[in-house]
């Protein structure tokens, strides 16, 4: 039997407590909620016992939030409710103060931060923004048609792009600036049905008869069908191959299995297999061959608040220690590797010290952006900005003087025209040019040597024309077919399965040996895949390669003819990104590394057994430029092409063994590709190797793309994930990540892990269409009709509650909004199950300052927060057919909200696709 709420009187009037339980003599844990006399939540208890108090003002709003253990969380608000202020413990620093100016209906009229730069607002008289002017002068406007949708959005460079709806107010078409066209259909009940891109590509989809999406069939034919148990969560998919994978679930929706075909083990994919705590928690996960032989395993323990505390994997052991906020102060592993870390007021990294004691300090300016750093080995780098806060210089020093310095001039856009830079006494100026859709066309080396580019109008590459650049040949044709899949690139010809996985084609065709600094000899190789098309064999080059998986996704392990090194990952790393901190190759540690807000160190073990250190130093893309000695000096240093080719290095000595370099992502020479999570990375045609499993969002064209690297612009741009595109211009989001990640998700995972979650299924329609009706603030549709468009910005009408947006993706806004009002998850990690609108502190994130650095710390326990009144009600199980009627609905009420409150309910599971 699933979970029941009982509902209990305590006293007299409203004051009630709310338990959910299992069936009686089950023993499960049981969560209660308490409210006072006026049905306001006071406390909150979760299946551990661990306690959040709330208390409020006498208009009935929140003013404090006190997670378990933690000090309130103050929540200042004007006389009409707007967030002016939220203050945790600590000091209020008067130099850091930033103001918001509202209009009469609650509009944001002037956000002026801490450096005294405003950024105004102006609203039509439906309070719809249309125009966005920052401190600069430069602005973006945004016209809507009669029925409050979005109709055309112009950047700070005159650039527009088109929207257009059907009758039943879809999307149906979009509109670039170059006239290019991207068309949507949809079946008479608004399911989208047909996706036809620029080039006239058309891939179509069809539901079954409970609305869940059943096929999706891409241009040349190919065809995955999905299937559903009968509480909605999936039961299997039949990939583009014919290859069946099937899931298995506990009874409260846990996945527990997940089985590849018979085919797909026999090349070698693992099946995972995971076991669960009486809370929910996962405790255990095995990956296993098709003997069933154990390959990979995980034992994950928690602390008393339900938070990771210790993993033993093959590889080795992590733990993790927090403090009182909940911030992570210690990640240490069994073979001796540690990393200290302290924080500063605004739950900031301040410092980190590594297992010899060594320290890196970390300084913020006024406005909550990375100021400096400085290196154990005395080495200080310094940041500054522009007026709209976007990465505009970085300069270091050393005890010998000048190390390096990197001068960015920026477009209005914000993506980056011209860099100068010096390293080692080395100048070298770049510039860039871009076409109407800010794909690179132009790099220009020292006003001489050139690389140019063109495009198709889906931003497939055409040629590549060099001259002057060293180690980059032109390619005069690039070929593809409909998939988007790269056939040939002049002699150099691919082939790929029906998954869209490069199955044969060339490695090294272009650069040089990041070693050697030797030209790179081309290879011709043959790749295998599992049923997630991660690459797990290789031959070719006279090399056997397999690389083996956690359940993640999270590469752990690499067999280089016969020789195995593992990798032990640090899923909870303060970059927002899975990181390898040591590589373990017989039982010994080969590498071991430190991170800060960005990785610090590398110590590679020499053949005397000691360790030799050095430290990285960055570009403002994160692209690993130089590396430093324990003296301060210049060791390596390392030129790129703008799609990240390698094409010049230079060592003092002995080249040092590091692998990380452009983006700051590991370069597996042995494969010729880089290693960005979720996929490798071919730099020399500036695409992935395997098809992007996130399907992208319809309001950005450019997104759709599966294979394309960055939409086209690595200038400005990075995709740590695999899976998700970051500007690292507008608003300096990838410094913002760094500044503030022991506080952030992954926007990438989240991101693709949110498309997943919602996906089109009855059990979630008839969900929020019930709590919702069909004249609620969400208009009577399921939160995956509009959860995606939002990522782009695209707002439907009426989605407001308390003068907020909710439940908001990153928005790729220009200028300092950056990431403002973006959506926070509570993130449960049992098998991919997210509860979104949690209780305030781990909930929705309805308002960022727009000075980036100084949201994410406010407030306390994993910083998400500052929101209207949202409680944990995901132990209610009701059927779907409950949730379609006014069963489900009462249940939500007795719990104190009313429509146009934004929850979530899990009355069945939730999972991951795939």
């Amino acid at each position: 039997m699933g979970r029941a709420i009982a509902t209990y009187h305590l006293g007299t009037g409203l004051t009630r407590a709310q338990a959910a339980a299992t069936a009686v003599g089950h023993g499960e844990p049981v969560s209660f909620t308490r409210y006072d006399a006026a049905g306001q939540v006071t406390d909150t208890y979760d299946a551990l016992g661990n306690r959040t108090h709330y208390t409020y003002d006498g208009a009935g709003r929140r003013e404090t939030v006190t997670p378990p253990g933690l000090t309130p969380a103050v929540i200042a608000l004007n006389a009409k409710g707007d967030a002016l202020d939220i203050t945790t413990d600590g000091a209020l620093d008067t130099a850091r103060v930033s103001t918001n100016t509202y209009d009469a209906n609650g509009n944001l009229l002037v956000f002026t931060d801490a450096n005294g730069h405003a950024t105004t607002h102006t609203y039509d008289k439906n309070n719809r923004r249309t125009r966005t002017t920052h401190h600069d002068g430069t602005f973006t406007e945004t016209e809507y048609d009669e029925l409050g949708r979005r109709k055309k959005v112009t950047d700070a460079e005159g650039k527009t792009t088109s929207y257009a709806y059907t009758l039943g107010g879809q999307l149906a078409t979009v509109t670039d600036h170059d006239g290019n066209i991207t068309t949507y259909t949809y079946d008479a009940l608004g399911r989208q049905t047909g996706q036809t891109d620029a080039e006239n590509r058309t891939t179509t989809y069809t539901y079954n008869a409970a609305g869940q999406r059943e096929t999706r069939r891409l241009p040349l034919g190919q065809t995955e069908t999905l299937a559903y148990n009968p509480d909605g969560s999936l039961a299997s998919r039949t990939d583009f191959n014919g290859e069946t994978t099937t899931h298995t679930y506990d009874g409260h929706g846990n996945p527990i299995t997940v089985m590849p075909s018979a085919a797909a083990r026999a090349r070698g994919a693992l099946s995972t297999h995971k076991t669960y705590d009486a809370a929910g928690r996962l405790t255990r996960v095995e990956q296993r061959d098709a003997s069933d032989t154990v390959v990979w395993a995980e034992n994950h323990l928690y602390d008393d608040r339900g938070r990771l505390r210790k993993k033993e994997t093959t590889a080795g052991i992590i733990e993790y220690t927090r403090d009182s906020r909940g911030n992570i102060e210690r990640v240490s592993t069994n073979h001796g590797t540690g990393t200290d870390y302290y924080y500063d007021t605004d739950n900031r990294l301040a410092a980190a010290d590594d297992q010899d004691g060594s320290t890196t300090i970390y300084g913020y300016n006024a406005v909550g952006s990375l100021a400096t750093v400085t290196l154990p080995n005395g080495v200080t780098t310094s940041y500054t900005y522009n007026a709209l806060n976007r990465l505009a210089n970085i300069t270091t020093t050393g005890s010998g003087g000048a190390v390096a310095a990197f001068d960015y001039t920026l477009r209005p856009s914000g993506h980056r025209s011209q860099l100068i830079e010096t390293i080692g006494g080395v100048t070298r100026t770049t510039d860039w040019a871009y076409d109407n859709l800010n794909r690179l066309t132009a790099e220009t080396v020292n006003g001489t040597d050139t690389v140019n580019y063109t495009y198709d109008k889906v931003g497939n590459r055409q040629n590549r024309a060099t001259s002057g650049i060293a180690n980059l040949p032109s390619v005069g044709l690039y070929s593809y077919d409909l998939n988007d899949r790269l056939l040939s690139a002049d002699a150099h010809n691919y082939t790929y399965d029906n998954n869209g996985n490069t199955l044969t084609g060339h490695a090294n065709t272009a650069g040089i040996n990041h070693l050697t600094g030797l030209p790179l000899a081309a290879q011709t190789v043959t790749d295998i895949y599992d049923h997630n098309n991660r690459l797990i064999k290789r031959v070719g080059g006279g090399n056997t390669i397999t690389i083996i998986y956690d359940a993640d996704g999270n590469r752990v392990g690499k067999t280089v003819n016969g020789t195995t090194t593992y990798y032990l990952v640090d899923t909870q790393s303060l970059t927002g990104y899975a990181q390898v901190i040591e590589e373990v190759r017989g039982g010994i540690v080969q590498k071991r590394y430190t991170y800060g807000l960005d990785r610090i160190s590398q110590q590679h073990r020499q053949g005397d057994g000691t360790y030799q250190t050095r430290y990285y130093g960055y570009d403002g893309l994160g692209s690993v430029r130089y590396l430093t000695d324990d003296a301060g000096s210049i060791t390596d240093r390392y030129t790129y092409d703008g799609y990240g080719t390698l094409i010049n290095k230079w060592s003092s000595g002995t080249a040092a063994d590091n692998v990380y370099l452009y983006a700051g992502e590991q370069y597996d020479s042995d494969l010729g590709l880089y290693y960005n999570r979720a996929r490798y990375l071919n730099t020399d045609a500036g695409r992935f190797w395997t098809k992007d499993n996130f399907e992208g969002a319809c309001t950005e064209p450019r997104s759709l793309h599966k294979y394309l690297y960055a939409h086209g612009c690595p200038t400005s741009g990075i995709d740590p994930s695999g899976n998700f595109f970051i500007f690292d211009v507008l608003g300096n989001i990838t410094q913002w990540f760094r500044n503030n990640a022991q506080n952030s998700i992954n926007v990438g995972r989240v991101v693709t892990q949110v498309k997943r979650f919602f996906w089109d299924t009855r059990t979630f329609q008839a969900i929020s269409k019930a709590y919702w009706k069909t004249n609620g603030p969400a208009m009577g549709k399921s939160l995956h009709h509009w959860l995606i468009p939002q990522r782009w910005t695209f707002v439907p009408q009426g989605l407001r509650n308390a003068g907020f947006n909710l439940l908001e993706l990153p928005k790729l806004l220009s200028g300092s909004l950056g990431l403002n009002q973006w959506m926070g998850f509570a993130v449960k990690w049992g098998g991919y199950r997210m509860v979104v609108a949690y209780t305030i502190e781990t909930g929705i994130k309805i308002l960022l300052p727009l000075s980036m650095g100084t949201a994410v710390g406010t407030g306390a326990y994993v910083g998400y927060q500052i929101g209207n009144d949202y409680i944990e009600v995901e132990d209610i199980d009701l059927t779907p057919e409950d949730w379609s009627n006014d069963q489900g609905f009462e249940e939500l009420k007795y719990l104190g909200l009313e429509e146009g409150d934004i929850i979530s309910v899990v009355p069945g599971p939730f999972n991951m696709y795939p």
